[in-house]
């Protein structure tokens, strides 16, 4: 039997996101691990999220055993809805392209849980074994996002969106480990993996260029790379560390220095 492989995500190079990323860094392994014969397809969007950037490449592209198809979608803002409508027009134009293709496993990669649900949707109609990988807890989280009330009356479906996504799946992986806890109490016989997000070369090279002694080589210093929002929790993590390591490590504002990646 031929192995048919479908990938959906909603970013891709060129696109600037982490599932950008992500998927560019599996679809790479893949080509260079499947056996010979085996097909992939990659059903994406051209370069979307943001407005203020744009990358020409093409919406169809093929190359030995890959078929990458870039679905052109209607101009969109940033918001919630505009979001939304975008995805609605991706899901149908997946559904339009895998129409008349067969697929023996299908792989979403999913942060709002859309494009999850979609993947399991695919591969429920190709009698296909689904593998997602789950970058947000979009229930979870809603409750930041929306207003009370409309959280209140929304996240019951979402919640049922989500149970029957998560049913479809053969196995599922989450980019951190601190997910485990959440499914563990929704979904304990959930068989999953975790393989965190990777470095990117942007911050090897900050890495790389912070690499000086420090003027005092009896203390320590200490440097956080990555995103600084809600999610990363460093006012919780930065206190009380500066409170545990005091006058053990390298301080002072003249030497901070902030490295911006999108």
């Amino acid at each position: 039997m031929i192995l048919r492989i479908l990938v959906l995500s909603f970013y891709y190079h060129h696109d600037l996101s982490a599932g950008s990323i992500r998927t560019t860094a599996l679809i790479k392994a893949l080509t260079e691990k499947l056996p010979k014969g085996a097909y992939l397809g990659l059903v994406t969007t051209l370069p979307n999220r943001y407005r203020s950037f744009s990358s020409e490449c093409s919406e169809i592209e093929t190359h030995p055993g890959l078929e990458i198809r870039r679905i052109r979608l209607p101009g969109h803002s940033s918001g919630m809805i505009a979001q939304s409508r975008a995805f609605f027009y991706f899901a149908k134009e997946v559904k339009r392209y895998v129409a008349s293709r067969q697929y023996n496993l299908v792989y979403a990669t999913s942060s709002r849980l859309k494009t999850a649900a979609l993947g399991a949707w695919v591969a429920r109609r190709k009698k296909a074994k689904l593998y997602l990988d789950i970058r947000d807890l979009f229930v979870d989280t809603i409750k930041h996002v929306l207003p009370r009330r409309l959280m209140l009356l929304t996240r019951p479906f979402f919640s049922l969106i989500e149970r029957w996504t998560i049913q479809q799946a053969e196995k599922i992986n989450f980019v951190s480990g601190g997910f485990k806890p959440y499914f563990d109490d929704r979904y304990p016989s959930l068989q999953c993996s975790f393989f965190t997000n990777g470095i990117d070369e942007e911050f090897i090279g900050a890495v790389t260029r912070l690499k000086k002694p420090s003027p005092n080589h009896s203390l320590l210093t200490v440097l956080y790379a990555g995103n600084i929002g809600e999610g990363q929790g460093l006012h919780a993590i930065v206190p009380i560390l500066a409170k545990r390591m005091r006058g053990r490590i390298f301080s002072g504002s003249r030497h901070i220095r902030t490295f911006i990646s999108n």
